[in-house]
């Protein structure tokens, strides 16, 4: 019975060797290539279970997420030969595995190496055609766009026909940072610090016009508008004693008597203020002529 049982325990056991060895799972984040004797059969196999020959078959995993490039901070020549230190990076995934396969063996750090020079070399020459102000703080105003970002759409568009000759796509890339060298900063810093001291001048000195006009204008204004009332109330005072004139004239021609009894009486009073004053006066004065007996 023993000797039975062994034999059909091999002939499953070589048999689940070989289903195990003829399936293979792709998952979500992977794409692969199927081979034969080192040669591409199928390419760019999506996620799920799938079938190979055992021993004949060869399968290739790649990850389809996005890989990053992170180049060395670079010393970069700009158009007036100052140097710039200059670190970026790249994003690529996998777009055609069989040409990847076949490129650089599927190896993601055997890619880089061979992409980095050749961005490196695109950022060299886009910065040899540009001024220091254009890359550091320039702005494109036809394109509505800074410079640095019209130097990274250029060089984006050359590098994505490199990665495709590699089977990656080239999905993103940017400037991460530029520095100025320490020798250079300094200079910067002091021409930066000249021209902002020469607009904050040339605002002051609008500003202080600007408060003197605007000093004239009121003072201006203050002495027309006295000269106004000044008139107006030399205006009214004439119209004032025109009318009290005019009072006095009927009051005097009504009762000629009672009006010079009455004005002098305002004379009384305001001769005689104090108690103590003395007036002397002949008895015969027209001043006392109401205190004379009729």
């Amino acid at each position: 019975m023993n000797q039975k049982i062994t034999p059909i325990v091999i002939i499953l056991a070589i048999i689940a060797f070989l289903l195990a060895n003829s399936i293979y799972i792709v998952k979500q984040w992977e794409t692969a290539i199927r081979l034969q004797f080192g040669v591409v059969q199928e390419n760019n196999i999506g996620p799920g279970l799938n079938f190979k020959v055992p021993f004949i078959n060869t399968v290739r995993k790649f990850d389809r997420r996005l890989q990053t490039l992170v180049t060395d901070p670079e010393p970069f020549l700009t158009l007036e030969k100052k140097n710039l230190i200059v670190d970026t990076f790249v994003q690529w995934r996998v777009a055609d595995p069989k040409v990847f396969y076949e490129r650089v063996q599927g190896n993601a750090m055997r890619l880089n190496s061979l992409l980095k020079p050749v961005v490196q070399d695109n950022y060299r020459a886009e910065f040899a055609n540009r001024n220091l102000q254009e890359v550091v703080a320039g702005f494109d105003g036809a394109a509505n766009i800074t410079v640095r970002a019209v130097i990274q759409n250029d060089i984006l568009n050359n590098i994505r026909e490199t990665g495709k000759q590699y089977g990656i796509d080239i999905v993103d890339m940017r400037i991460k940072g530029v520095e100025l060298p320490d020798d250079v900063k300094q200079s910067v810093y002091d021409r930066m610090n000249t021209e902002r001291e020469r607009a904050a001048k040339e605002f002051r000195a609008r500003g202080e016009a600007t408060y003197i006009e605007k000093v004239a204008n009121a003072d201006k204004e203050r002495e027309i508008r006295l000269a106004d009332a000044y008139k107006r109330a030399e205006i009214l005072r004439g119209e004032g004693d025109a009318a009290a004139t005019s009072i006095y004239a009927k009051a005097f021609s009504a009762n000629p008597e009672f009006y010079e009894f009455n004005r002098s009486l305002e004379v009384y009073q305001k001769g005689i203020k104090r108690d103590g004053d003395i007036l002397i006066l002949d008895t015969d004065s027209e001043f006392f002529q109401y205190f004379q007996p009729k």
